[in-house]
């Protein structure tokens, strides 16, 4: 094996890990922020940021603040543009068959 070869594959596993990590909690948070109905949400104290917060940090099993979170996907638009605007089309089609059905 060719020494560039070993490095791609020992440099690629934990990166990989961590930009799914990453980006799913990107797409969590912008959909809970777009399309969250804070009436619709249960129990005590669980506006809609707090029950953000709270599921972003039993998926992960980090802890994650509202502000964290909501930093997190400003950034994300702010230095990938496209994709964010590509993330939201896709959401928006998630969120408009499921409220079809």
């Amino acid at each position: 094996m060719h020494p560039s070869e070993t490095s791609a594959e020992a440099y690629t596993a934990p990166v990989v890990d961590k930009l799914v990590e990453s980006k799913g909690v990107i797409h969590l948070a912008a959909y809970v922020m777009k399309y969250a109905d804070p009436r619709k949400i249960k129990g005590k104290g669980h506006a809609r940021d707090n029950a953000l917060a709270a599921l972003a940090s039993a998926v992960t099993d980090k802890h994650w603040g509202t502000k964290n979170l909501r930093e997190k996907v400003r950034s994300f638009e702010k230095d990938y543009r496209g994709l964010y605007k590509l993330l939201m089309r896709k959401l928006d089609d998630l969120h408009r068959y499921h409220s079809a059905r």
